[in-house]
């Protein structure tokens, strides 16, 4: 069982597995104070849990009971999110990631895309619309041209 910030998850994650592989798929159970669970399919048929552990998202594999790292898409919540390699967590905020920077979103963790502000720079920039990369210098965005200093 892996211990997370004092807690052992081991055995709640392998009770949850059980109740996923029973078929109750849409549970969202308050596991304890300050904690939510979520119980995750992906289109593979892979089953995990999201954990919600003081005020950090983790997402853990049943099967291997380890965290899940990198990027996952979240098919309940229609979104690309990236858990860390180092410590499993969610990330938010601006991440500088296999040398592109990307946004995730403060709440959510939601890869962001387009024209973002960037409050803590004061300054606009864009997102490619697909792969969430952070772009640099002259840009035809929309049957237009954009030059950004960065």
């Amino acid at each position: 069982m892996k211990k997370s910030n004092g807690k052992w998850i081991g055995s709640l994650m392998w009770l949850a597995c059980i109740c996923f592989l029973l078929g109750v798929n849409t549970l969202k159970v308050e596991a304890d104070e300050g904690s939510e669970v979520n119980y995750i399919t992906d289109s593979g048929g892979g089953i995990g849990i999201e954990r919600h552990i003081d005020g950090e998202w983790y997402l853990i594999d049943c099967q291997t009971d380890t965290y899940v790292n990198g990027f996952v898409f979240l098919e309940n919540g229609n979104k690309w999110v990236y858990y860390s390699p180092v410590n499993g967590q969610m990330l938010h905020g601006e991440q500088y990631i296999n040398g592109h920077w990307y946004l995730f979103d403060f709440y959510t963790g939601a890869v962001q895309y387009g024209f973002q502000y960037i409050e803590k720079d004061h300054k606009w920039v864009f997102y490619d619309q697909i792969t969430g990369w952070m772009l640099y210098g002259e840009q035809y965005i929309n049957n237009s041209n954009f030059a950004h200093r960065f």
